[in-house]
């Protein structure tokens, strides 16, 4: 769910934000749309907070924030907040006459470019986009990636191979993913040991440029009372020897009787990923060839838990059957998907 925060600070602001949200909410029908007012001449309904603290009470937690006012407000609020392109919101300023909507942070990664002129013809406005890549039409990585649900796994590098297509260079291209659509004259395909760009849930790259598609389940499975450091050195150790990238990670889970499971709750809680518990019944009715133990099957009532986990949770196909270190089980499974250059 997309959350947006708007921000009016005058009256016809105030006017403009209102019809904006409502074709906002049209547009993004799942969006979650927030109204803010700092307007001396809206007194019933102007915040008492600053627009500073508005901005800081929503910086982290939203996809998007959009400023109607002048742009050295925004410029003021949001800058002793702004962490990382990687982090940071997009964040959109419309003057108040809806004249020019200019795509102020997070371009690229954030999205703000393509919301800005999203807005821009919703509301007429001209949209004002400064980043280079796009002023001089060119392939740009961090874009390519967030349409894509990749995860840009190394900012410098992905700023050089910017660098490098503004000069009039191009790039390899490695994708473990089908490709949909036309590649960019900016770029050609080739093999992974020259690759400049490579699509994979690998983190052997070559030196290349690495954006990870997130398309993995990890699948786990524990002894009774497996302190949190164990289950977390065993799984530093099942990354270093499958080579998986833990950002191509979507989700975790195991069987619903390891929900109060402390090692596995703070394990989970530290990695901050989607977790799902599934029943025996559940893992039993799932087809497939999995690893089979008595021990497991005599404890949990089904042969195998993280194998099944991570089959289940993905709906693709195991990749990486059970590994097990210090009593703990991982196995990893993938999704289906493409990327795409249309």
């Amino acid at each position: 769910m997309m959350k947006i925060l708007i921000i009016a600070c005058s009256v016809k602001a105030y006017r403009l934000m209102q019809s904006l949200s409502e074709k906002l909410k049209e547009t993004y029908i799942d969006a979650e749309i927030t109204q803010r007012v700092k307007c001396s001449a809206l007194k019933d309904i102007s915040s008492d907070k600053s627009i500073y603290d508005i901005t800081a009470e929503f910086f982290d937690s939203s996809d998007a924030l959009v400023f109607i006012c002048a742009a050295g407000i925004a410029v003021r609020s949001i800058a002793p907040l702004i962490a990382h392109k990687s982090k940071d919101p997009a964040v959109i300023v419309i003057d108040e006459g809806g004249r020019h909507c200019i795509s102020l942070l997070s371009g690229h990664y954030g999205g703000a470019n393509e919301l800005a002129l999203k807005i821009s013809s919703l509301i007429g406005a001209e949209p004002v986009i400064t980043t280079a890549t796009d002023i001089e039409g060119r392939f740009s990585p961090d874009s390519f990636a967030l349409k894509n649900g990749l995860v840009v796994t190394d900012w410098q590098k992905s700023k050089e191979a910017s660098a490098r297509i503004l000069r009039g260079e191009k790039l390899g291209i490695y994708s473990e993913l089908p490709i949909e659509g036309e590649l960019p004259e900016e770029l050609f395909l080739c093999d992974i040991k020259n690759a400049d760009i490579v699509i994979s849930n690998k983190t052997a790259s070559n030196g290349a440029l690495l954006l990870a598609p997130k398309n993995i389940a990890l699948g786990i499975g524990c002894k009774k009372d497996t302190p949190y450091n164990v289950i977390d050195e065993g799984f530093k150790t099942f990354l270093r020897n499958t080579g998986i990238a833990e950002q191509s990670i979507f989700s975790v889970s195991s069987i619903d009787i390891k929900k109060y499971e402390k090692g596995l709750l703070v394990f989970f809680n530290e990695k901050n990923l989607p977790v799902e518990f599934y029943s025996a019944v559940e893992l039993k009715a799932l087809d497939g060839i999995f690893s089979h133990s008595d021990f497991v099957e005599e404890v949990t009532g089904v042969d195998n838990v993280c194998e099944r986990c991570a089959v289940l949770c993905s709906g693709g196909e195991l990749i990486c059957p059970k590994k097990v270190y210090n009593g703990v089980t991982f196995a990893a499974a993938e999704r289906k998907g493409a990327v795409s250059f249309e």
